[in-house]
């Protein structure tokens, strides 16, 4: 039974650029003859290494799939970025393979991500195989490089604005800092913490703390 599970999954699967899964009801239909075998399914699918199970939030378990590729499954989450019924059961009365436009908007955003783990080459086999189209694997990952080596620029430049600024304003509060230390010698304006000598005599201070209080010229 396994084997027939497994070609009802693959057959199953029609335009879609990754494995698509059906309920337990459906794979005991078309395997067993009776929607009611789900016992039966779920325990053949648990022996199968190729198979996976999808499960709800809630932790029930949905219904088999074929285990997808890293690249099958990348390209299933943009999909549904913005195709929202991309996971629905494939015997759902709902149900409908995604569209060549939805897959390529998928694909396209997909590639400008922050962050793109997945093998690109495998990827765009993918997306030509099932829109038709005649992308290079290493156009798409050279491309993807630049825009990666651009973003690492911005961000160093982003990066040193954000120092200089930060500098200028350490700078700033540093010099308020000490105008707000300053009292009145005479006619001048002195930081008690940094006095060392008197600016009217030129005497040693041997202790700043005497003008803590200030002196404001007559």
């Amino acid at each position: 039974m396994g084997s027939k599970i497994y070609k009802a999954l693959a057959e199953a699967r029609t335009t879609e650029p990754y494995p698509v899964w059906m309920t337990w009801e459906g794979v005991a239909r078309q395997v067993y003859g009776y929607a009611f075998e789900t016992r039966n399914a779920q325990q053949c699918v648990s022996r199968l290494p190729s198979v996976g199970v999808l499960r709800y939030s809630n932790g029930r378990t949905a219904g088999p799939r074929i285990w997808p590729t890293p690249a099958e499954l990348w390209l299933l989450r943009q999909v549904r970025k913005v195709f929202d019924d991309a996971l629905l059961a494939v015997d759902s009365t709902r149900y409908r393979p995604p569209t060549r436009d939805e897959v390529l908007e998928g694909f396209l955003n997909g590639i400008h991500d922050h962050k793109v783990t997945v093998d690109l080459g495998q990827v765009v086999t993918l997306v030509n195989g099932c829109c038709g189209t005649s992308f290079d694997a290493a156009d798409v990952l050279w491309w993807r490089l630049g825009l990666e080596r651009r973003r690492a620029q911005e961000r160093n430049a982003y990066l040193n604005r954000l120092s200089a600024g930060m500098s200028r304003l350490c700078i700033e509060r540093a010099r308020q800092e000490v105008e707000a230390r300053k009292v009145w010698l005479g006619p001048w304006r002195v930081d008690p913490q940094q006095l060392t000598e008197c600016p009217c005599c030129h005497q040693e201070v041997m202790s700043p703390a005497v003008f803590s209080q200030g002196v404001r010229a007559g």
